[in-house]
Formats: structure tokens, sequence, C-alpha cells
């Protein structure tokens, strides 16, 4: 009888280990506090020749591709990039901007970066006082509802 109960034992501590591993019991978690991903509003404002006065704002996170494409009458926007985590005070964002009004009236560029919250970063391609871009960044308190952390 000796015998039999520690196969029994030895199988049921296998599924005692098992379930634990399954509900993530056997992993640290550090300090024991998960980290929570952190929001961002994104607003890209156009002036130029094809967008007079034309905004775009985005909700983004840390290392995640974002993109959204509007419409400003017969011009359609693009904007897509990557925001990359935080160097001190500084955000470098990776940013796309193409706008499209027809094969002989458009304009696409890409720029690197280095934004501080709630501070507008103005500028634009060589010819910026036609082409003004202003770009803000500002952090969420919270996960904004409807997109997962």
């Amino acid at each position: 009888m000796q015998n039999r109960m520690v196969p029994i034992k030895r199988e049921w501590l296998r599924v005692v280990i098992l379930l634990l591993v399954i509900l993530g019991f056997g992993t640290s978690h550090g300090s024991g506090e998960e980290a929570k991903p952190e929001w961002y509003n994104l607003s890209v404002q156009l002036h130029d020749p094809l967008n007079h006065d034309f905004e775009i704002r985005l909700t983004v996170k840390v290392g995640k591709r974002f993109q959204a494409i509007s419409d400003n009458g017969a011009v359609r926007n693009k904007i897509s990039g990557v925001l990359h985590s935080p160097e001190g005070n500084t955000y470098p964002l990776t940013l796309e901007i193409t706008e499209f009004a027809s094969q002989q009236n458009n304009n696409s560029e890409k720029v690197n970066l280095q934004l501080e919250l709630d501070k507008p970063w103005s500028g634009g391609p060589v010819a910026s006082l036609v082409y003004l871009r202003t770009i803000r960044l500002t952090k969420l308190k919270r996960s904004p509802p409807g997109l997962c952390p």
C-alpha cells in the first residue's frame, strides 16, 4: 500500500505545479505591480497649400505603430509613425506625413523628432514658411475607453 501512495503523490504534485505555472504563480513580478502602459494624445496640425489649417488627433502608445487617414476636401492625409521610449524628458517620434490631392499635387515627408510633453514643435520641410507643421504630445491620465492596455 505504501508503494502505491508514492506514485499518486508524485502525480498530484505534478498537477499542482502545472496549475501554478498556468495560473502564473511560477513567475516573478518584481514589486508585485505590473507596469501599466502609458497612452498619449498626438496632435498633428498641417498649415500649407494643400491643408490650410487641418488637424489630426491620435491616441498613441510607446512602441506601437500608429496610422490615421483623414480627408480634407479633395486632399487625402495620412499620418503614421512610432512613438519611441522616452529618453529623459524627450520622446523620440518617427513621423510620416503624406498629403495627396493628385499625381501632380502631393507632398510626403518623414521626420524624426524629439518631443517634450505639452510643448508644441513647429517646423516643416525646406520651405517651412509654406509647409508648417505643429506637433504636440500630451500624456493621458488613464487608458482611453475601448483601447486595450
